[in-house]
């Protein structure tokens, strides 16, 4: 297929048993268009890093071949019978539906499922430089890998169901709200996730963990979409920095392990759900001090529940940058539990515990502005100490 020519094969079969099909080099917008069911490449198959594929007929089975630039189209299943390595674009239109197989996948170039239907079962692994991800609503990935160099943007929102792994390059979510169900891990690549904008929700319906680099961020994190149960817990890596706003959904858990840090600055809990802050290995350390409003709103649970003397939950602020704390009268689930816990700095308006609930403290310790003298603790309306 010469250049920008194409060749379309209509009937019931393509057999290049004996002989090889060649994208020659040049500008690279060939197209090799299948609405064949029976396709052989057996005498070869050369893309010379150009040209298209394009499977066009009804329900097809997608030859595992070293493509360049993949595109289905037309209603009908289009099944990969193994792993596919894609060196272009992927495109799914025109109302095909991508069948993955359970094999892993990667692609180098662009990936776009807006015309299509796509429900991974398996990994896609984003392996290429600079590349564009554009997903349509109702689709969903399984496990989504970015690997390979360069910035790799989502151009809508992504739906993941699986795990997702940072293992090279840059992730950018723009400003969109991403939903991932699975484990997060970006550890291993410094700087290589660093948000302005977007949120990051997880609504995974079993216990998930956050591993991330002390060097990335979030911008949003919310924990839970309010419906499903959740539990997220941070992982092996001891930093997560959250820049924007953190909430924790109603019928949500989050929960800061010993020896790990959360830095915030806005956070809320909202009515059903929980954080909890401390566990043996060491001190958990809530961390307002990089933030620049340092407010958190509690109308679910707080547990800053300590495992001992030194091993203790922490509020971290400092005397510049004192945090407000609130449990408001209006949220009758509110509820502060505490044990082996230290509140470093609140705000001058002091400690406000103001639902009707029960709460607990044992063993607390609050600081004043310069880390000594008092501190104001209200606790109005009808709550019990």
């Amino acid at each position: 297929i010469d250049k920008s020519g194409s060749f379309e094969v209509d009937g019931a079969t393509y057999n290049a048993t004996l002989g090889t099909t060649v994208f020659t080099i040049g500008t690279g917008t060939g197209t090799l268009r299948l609405a064949s069911t029976a396709n052989n490449f057996d005498g070869g198959f050369t893309t010379n890093d150009v040209g298209t594929v394009e499977y066009d007929g009804v329900a097809q089975d997608i030859v595992t071949l070293n493509y360049n630039n993949l595109k289905l189209t037309n209603a009908g299943d289009k099944t990969a019978l193994a792993a596919l390595d894609i060196d272009g674009s992927f495109e799914l239109a025109s109302t095909a539906t991508f069948l993955d197989g359970g094999f892993d996948h990667t692609v180098a170039g662009d990936w776009t499922d807006a015309n299509g239907t796509f429900n991974s079962s398996s990994t896609i692994n984003f392996d290429g430089a600079a590349q564009e991800i554009t997903s349509f609503a109702g689709n969903n990935f399984n496990n989504l890998t970015i690997s390979g160099s360069g910035n790799k943007d989502a151009k809508s929102v992504l739906d993941v169901n699986g795990d997702f792994l940072l293992s090279a390059g840059n992730f950018r979510p723009e400003n969109h709200t991403h939903t991932f169900a699975g484990n997060w891990n970006d550890a291993s690549v410094s700087g290589g996730f660093i948000p302005a904008g977007g949120t990051i929700l997880m609504d995974g319906t079993t216990t998930t963990n956050i591993s991330t680099n002390a060097n990335n961020h979030f911008n949003n994190l919310t924990i839970g979409d309010g419906t499903a149960a959740n539990t997220v817990e941070t992982s092996t890596n001891v930093a997560v920095n959250i820049e924007g706003n953190f909430n924790v959904a109603n019928n949500s858990l989050f929960s800061l392990k010993g020896n790990h840090s959360l830095k915030v600055d806005v956070v809320s809990v909202s009515a059903g759900g929980t954080l909890t802050v401390g566990s043996a290995g060491g001190n958990a350390i809530l961390d307002f001090t990089t933030g620049g409003t340092r407010t958190m709103n509690v109308e679910g649970t707080i547990n800053l529940t300590g495992n001992s003397s030194t091993e203790r939950a922490v509020v971290l602020g400092s005397a510049l940058n004192r945090v407000a704390f609130e449990i408001p009268a209006t949220a009758s689930g509110g509820l502060f539990q505490g044990s082996f816990f230290t509140f470093y700095h609140p705000a001058a308006a002091g400690v406000k515990i103001n639902s009707s609930a029960s709460h607990t403290m044992e063993f607390g310790h609050f600081t004043g502005a310069t880390g000594t003298g008092d501190i104001l603790l209200e606790l109005s309306g009808a709550s019990v100490l």
